[in-house]
């Protein structure tokens, strides 16, 4: 009899290590990271994207990362602070955004988003809005996420509400062909050849075809409305385009300046054409031009050596006017 007692209370200890052991793994496989690692904390993953703007890009961190909406807004704000690796990465979204709120309601992250979010053009709003949802996805716990600009869903190029996405919801890799459009906001040069006149234009993103090269692209094709001018020489060809340290570097053939029979005044509207459609894109604040790959100093009677800013004084209705272009010295 003492031996059946002593069977069944071992028995009973056994079953007891191994009910506590078994809830202690499933508490740990709740609380952390299926990536982490042990004893350094949790590898979190946040995309950003690359130089081009073309890729989105993965960058891997370690950090004490707690799913739930604490550690999900600390995700959030990674990606507004922008990548660690600032050379070959770049921060998706604007600068100035911040986080309004973060709720996770079963496996929906919302995110809703200060009104400088729409400081971008509508093709970087997308393209944050996938590093977002990328991000937050791989977290573990979501599924989908909803984004919110003040409150209010985010608008997709298609002019309606997002909703909730996921990431089989997007496709958008470097590797596959993208086939969103996007609006663009260009500037050609008015009748009176004293202002630009805005003009929208929808087009087609194109594998790993940077934004700002399609933008100047457009440019030379001219204008939907026969009363703007094209600012272009026709004979130009475009040899490159290339963004770095918020400078973008466009690179014309000879013709660009060889072919221009135009005055001086229509000279700054084509060249302040092209900066004043470039600096719509996010990411880009000035415009430096090369002609066959190398600086020129001077074009008519603008300075043309050094990286050129945003004109708004030009822009036709413009109340947020900036100054005059720099003028060549004779």
């Amino acid at each position: 009899m003492k031996k059946s007692k002593t069977a069944i209370l071992i028995v009973l200890i056994v079953t007891a290590v191994i009910a506590l052991a078994a809830a202690g793994y499933l508490a740990a496989t709740h609380t952390f990271n299926p990536n982490a690692d042990s004893g350094n904390g949790n590898t979190v993953s946040l995309y950003f994207l690359d130089n081009t703007k073309t890729t989105l890009v993965k960058e891997q961190r370690k950090m004490q990362f707690t799913p739930g909406e604490a550690g999900l807004a600390e995700l959030v704000n990674m990606l507004i602070a922008g990548p660690k690796n600032s050379v070959d990465l770049k921060r998706a979204i604007p600068e100035k955004t911040q986080l309004l709120s973060l709720t996770l309601k079963e496996d929906i992250a919302t995110v809703d988003f200060s009104k400088d979010y729409y400081s971008a053009s509508n093709a970087d709003n997308m393209l944050a809005a996938f590093t977002v949802v990328n991000t937050l996805c791989d977290a573990a716990g979501v599924s989908k996420v909803v984004i919110l600009v003040n409150g209010q869903e985010l608008i997709g190029t298609n002019k309606k509400p997002l909703g909730a996405l996921g990431k089989d919801d997007i496709v958008y890799e470097g590797s596959k062909t993208q086939t969103d459009s996007v609006e663009l906001s260009l500037y050609f040069p008015a009748a009176d050849g004293e202002h630009l006149q805005p003009e929208k234009r929808t087009v087609t993103l194109k594998d790993k075809e940077p934004l700002a090269k399609l933008a100047v692209i457009e440019l030379m094709k001219g204008s939907e409305n026969k009363q703007l001018q094209k600012p272009i020489p026709a004979e130009t060809k475009l040899l490159s385009v290339e963004t770095k340290e918020n400078i973008c570097f466009v690179n014309f053939s000879k013709e660009f300046i060889e072919k221009y029979t135009a005055g001086s005044s229509a000279e700054i509207m084509t060249v302040y054409s092209i900066v004043d459609s470039l600096t719509e894109i996010s990411g880009i604040e000035r415009v430096q031009f090369l002609i066959e790959g190398k600086k020129v100093e001077s074009f008519g009677s603008l300075v043309f050596d050094e990286p050129l800013e945003r004109s708004a004084l030009l822009i036709k209705d413009n109340s947020e006017a900036t100054g005059l272009p720099p003028q060549a010295t004779p």
